[in-house]
């Protein structure tokens, strides 16, 4: 729309923009101010605390404090929410002067009388009062409350609810009165209240049979609550026109019948718990009255059989734990296609029939333990294709084959603790891919065959079975190995062999160790051991380490070596100088002593490794031997250098007797070893000349000046080492790196077998490297997050590791330490608890005021802009009639127009006259 520009008297014309902001001027006039700031007085009583809370209500909560000194204190405020709790004081004689309280809680004070004379200036703004856990031995009068919405007498001495007495109360929704005295209420006990209340609480009285007379029509009732009463029987229209009852709790009463008609205009009902009651006989017909049943619950009852749960579309969880029944019927829950949980434990259950659960695709848990089930059978689990969580422990099971789970694909939990299985069938864990816990604990499995298990598992609780550790159970152990699948738990009892005699005892816990460890050649066999060279090939190597201690020289273990040579009796045989003499250096013509011939060791080390023959030394000669080799650098492919002198001196001797490493290809090794004895030969020939020089000194007597060939060339220099230069130091030198060092321990070595493969030891906290070369536990809640979770699924390995070589302390500061672990997040369905339902109320009052109070301001705001609408219309038509009004066209006609008006009236009064 193009709006004219406006004149308004004698004024100079309003152009558009101008008319713009004055429309928004007159908007922000409307625009009432929404911001407010509250705090908390500045003195208050020692015993009373004060917070500020959401939608800026100030809260003050008070405990053993004189109940007058306090409102004293408080009186003037503005205050919604007071709490007195652990007072002493029999009754309230001063006023409450808080004219805008809403919530008061008088909590344990020993009340024994309230009158709603102390109340009268809080009459209008009071919306909740609690009185629990006092000694009130009737209904407080409280006639003058118009907009008091919640009622808590809870835990008091009350015998009766006499009728009127919740008169003048229109505005009640929730009134509770559990744990009193009441075995009786009048027809009239709720009177006015019907119409408005929401939630009744009946809970732990004497009622001897269901009020009947003062429920029905109870319009609003959402919530009943008549637990721990002394109900034998619902009669015939007892729940009548009930409407809205949304839940009904009868738990813990002497049920024991429910009549054909107790049932009548109850269409809402979705939560029903009867348990802990003497129920023999639940007929479907009297379920069909709930159509929007949800949950049934009837735990601990006397039922001998099933009920029918026909006409129930709607039913979640089903609990029938602690019954007498016997058989699940075929086709027993098929009319109840959401179904998610059902729950038949504690029951006497020896025939599951084949498709019991058909039809029943958004089942999650299904919980049978404690039972009398004897096999599964083929299609006995048929229709369930999410379960998730399958629970069959405390039954008589004793085999278990690839026809037993296959519709469970989705299977995340399967316990089978405490059968008599004997034997696992090959295949049948082999349709599920997401199996995280298996527990088959507390049975008789002797061994578990070859095949079993194919797809990893990250738990399997085996303790209480008799295992027998043979040759049939390696490939089991194997499998655990290779997967690192977590045998053992903090609080199970271990896992020990039974048999044969020779490994009776024996734990679980080692032997998966020693399988960790153990040297396979076939690649196939070794991918469970390839994390154990990545681990610590990075850990040993010059650039990840550095020279250890007293090692940064190359010469520091040649004397050993020179002994060695002479000490050991193979040693010179194996490097080609026999037991022959070293030979007298000859005076060369010029008077300098003539460069010592080659030694045959010299000779024979670019022979090659195929010559060498280690296994001439004894095992103690040979490791003697490695540890008294100074440091030695060699390159392995794909990992750089490696100080070969830090390896387990058992390690290398094993490898140079041909042994196989653990995950290391045999060509490497090989290469590896070629390079190594290489520089041992040529360490061992130069010691063995230095000792030849010597004897010739000593022969000779003192020398001038030092030969030339040691002046000339150091016996470092003569030591080969890989990837270094001509020129430079043939021993690595200490190289400066931020990775920390790890003096190579035992305790070291068990931990760097844990490490995941290729993982950089830099990431790890000094603190917790030098706690492990102490023997120390260390706290691994220091260590990375994802170094912690590979720990977890290690946790049997390192929980043996630190148990034995932690030096003392208890097993909590060893547990205290270790990461925590976390259970993976299943489906949980806990029941509907009444006591929750006050916060719902609350929140749905709220969300419904806050509703109110939105259509009021958009309903104000709406008339706002109208009548600046109306307004602006108006002042448009009153400016345009006055530019017209001042026009010249409109006072001064052409004469055309009044020529043509008069031959027109001259024509009309023609024709008239014809």
């Amino acid at each position: 729309l193009s709006l004219p520009s406006i004149r308004i008297g004698g004024a100079a014309r309003i152009s558009t923009p101008g008319k713009m902001r004055a429309l928004l001027w007159l908007l922000l006039m409307f625009v009432p101010s929404m911001t407010s700031s509250v705090a908390c007085p500045p003195t208050l009583h020692p015993a009373c605390r004060c917070e500020v809370e959401l939608s800026d209500r100030i809260s003050i909560y008070c405990s053993s404090v004189m109940a007058e000194t306090a409102l004293q204190q408080m009186e003037g405020l503005a205050l919604e929410r007071l709490q007195l709790a652990n007072c002493s004081f029999e009754s309230i004689e001063t006023p409450f002067k808080l004219t805008s309280l809403k919530v008061l809680e008088i909590d344990n004070c020993g009340l024994t009388a309230f009158s709603d004379q102390s109340i009268n200036s809080i009459a209008f703004s009071l919306e909740e009062l609690h009185l629990a856990n006092n000694m009130l031995t009737s209904v407080p009068l409280l006639r003058s409350l118009p907009n008091l919405v919640i009622l808590n007498l809870n835990g008091n001495s009350i015998n009766d609810l006499p009728e009127g007495s919740f008169d003048g109360l229109p505005k009640l929704r929730q009134l509770r009165v559990r744990s009193n005295k009441i075995c009786s209420l009048s027809a009239n006990s709720l009177g006015e209240t019907k119409s408005s209340l929401e939630l009744l609480d009946l809970g732990r009285n004497c009622l001897g049979g269901v009020p009947a007379a003062a429920l029905r029509n109870s319009q609003r009732l959402t919530y009943l609550d008549l637990s721990s009463n002394k109900i034998a029987e619902i009669g015939n229209f007892n729940l009548m026109n009930l409407p809205r009852l949304r839940e009904l709790t009868l738990n813990d009463n002497i049920l024991n019948k429910i009549h054909p008609m107790a049932f009548m205009n109850v269409p809402e009902l979705q939560f029903l718990y009867m348990r802990n009651n003497l129920i023999s006989n639940l007929d479907g017909n009297r379920l069909q009255a709930f159509p929007k049943l949800e949950i049934l619950d009837a735990r601990n009852n006397m039922l001998s059989k099933l009920p029918s749960f026909k006409d129930q579309p709607n039913l979640k969880e089903i609990r029938l734990d602690g019954n007498l029944i016997l058989k699940v019927e075929t086709l027993a829950f098929t009319s109840n296609p959401r179904l998610q949980l059902i729950s038949l434990q504690d029951n006497a259950i020896s025939v599951v029939a084949r498709n019991s659960f058909d039809s029943l695709d958004r089942l999650v848990v299904l919980l049978l333990s404690n039972n009398s089930i004897k096999s599964i059978d083929r299609g006995m689990l048929d229709g369930m294709k999410n379960l998730q969580q399958l629970n069959m422990r405390n039954n008589s099971i004793t085999e278990i084959d690839k026809d037993s789970f296959a519709p469970l694909k989705l299977l995340t939990t399967i316990d089978l603790a405490n059968n008599q299985l004997k034997s696992i069938g090959q295949g049948t864990f082999d349709v599920m891919n997401k199996l995280f816990w298996l527990d088959l604990s507390g049975n008789q499995l002797r061994t578990i065959k070859k095949g079993v298990f194919k797809k990893k598992v990250s738990n399997i609780v085996l303790n209480g079975n008799p295992l027998q550790c043979d040759a049939d159970l390696d490939d089991f152990v194997t499998f655990l190995v290779v997967n690192r699948v977590r045998t053992f738990l903090p609080a199970q009892p271990e896992i020990t062999c039974a048999g044969p005699a020779t490994m009776e005892g024996e734990r679980l816990s080692e032997i998966m160790m020693k399988k960790a460890a153990e040297t396979k050649d076939e690649p196939a066999k070794t991918q469970g051991n390839q994390q154990f060279l990545n681990s610590i090939l990075p850990a040993l190597s010059i650039g990840g380490l550095g020279a250890g201690k007293g090692q940064a020289g190359g010469l520091g273990g040649l004397g050993d070596l020179s002994a060695l040579a002479n000490a050991l009796p193979g040693l010179k045989g194996m490097l080609g100088g026999g037991g022959v003499a070293p030979p007298v250096p000859q005076r060369a013509a010029n008077g300098q002593v003539a460069a010592t011939p080659a030694s045959p060791a010299a000779t024979h080390a670019a022979a090659g490794v195929g010559n060498v023959n280690f296994a001439a030394l004894s095992p103690t000669e040979l490791e003697t031997l490695i540890a008294a080799l100074p440091p030695m650098s060699v390159n392995i492919p794909g990992y750089g250098e490696l100080d070969v002198s830090k390896l387990p001196p058992s390690l290398v001797a094993h490898a140079l007797r041909g042994g196989q490493i653990p995950g290391v290809p045999k060509e490497a090794l090989d290469q590896v070893i070629s390079k190594y004895v290489a520089m041992m030969r040529q360490m061992v020939s130069n010691g063995l000349q230095q000792q030849q020089r010597e004897a010739q000194a000593h022969q000779q007597g003192s020398l001038q000046q030092p030969p030339t060939a040691i002046q000339t060339q150091p016996i470092a220099a003569a030591i080969p080492s890989p990837n270094v230069q001509t020129g430079q130091p043939a021993v690595a030198s200490p190289v400066a790196s931020a990775a920390p060092t790890l003096p190579l321990t035992p305790q070291s070595l068990e931990m760097l077998k844990l490490l995941p493969t290729g993982y950089n030891i830099s990431r790890i906290p000094m603190e917790v490297m030098t706690a492990i070369s102490r023997g120390e536990v260390p706290d691994l809640n220091l260590l990375p997050r994802d170094l912690q979770t590979h720990l977890m699924s290690n946790s049997n390995q390192m929980l043996t590791m630190f148990s034995k070589n932690a030096k003392g302390g208890s097993i909590d500061e060893l547990l205290s330490k270790l990461p925590k672990w976390e259970r993976p997040d299943l489906p949980t369905f806990s029941p509907y608890d009444i006591n929750d339902i006050h916060n719902e109320l609350v929140q749905e009052e709220e969300a419904a005021t806050r509703q109110a109070q939105l259509r009021v301001y958009s309903a104000i705001a709406l008339a706002a802009i109208g009548a600046i609408s109306i307004f602006v219309v108006g002042l448009l038509c009153y400016c345009n009639r006055k530019n017209r009004s001042s026009s010249p066209l409109h006072h001064t006609l052409p004469s055309s127009a009044t020529a043509g008006s008069t031959s027109f009236h001259g024509r009309s009064m023609s024709i008239q006259a014809v």
